[in-house]
């Protein structure tokens, strides 16, 4: 197992995430918040000698909006919260 240090997607940084493999020698990253998730990636080793160290936006994908009757949004939270 190889551990490396990296700086996560500038985008991100204010949103809820986590780290995967990606296959092919490749982190994943998942970036989420309330109406989108976005999938980046990037290499982990050099492939004949070429290697970037910036994230690449691979896929977004549009969450649906959810809408609550009779409650509020801080309502809500303070209800399920632990």
């Amino acid at each position: 197992m190889k551990f490396s240090v990296v700086d996560p997607p500038p985008d991100s940084l204010n949103r809820q995430w986590a780290v995967a493999d990606a296959g092919e020698d490749r982190l994943g990253f998942i970036a989420i918040d309330q109406c989108t998730l976005d999938f980046y990636c990037k290499t982990l080793r050099n492939i004949d000698g070429l290697r970037t160290d910036e994230w690449c936006h691979e896929k977004r994908i549009s969450l649906p909006e959810i809408t609550v009757t009779g409650a509020s949004l801080a309502q809500l939270k303070a209800a399920f919260s632990c």
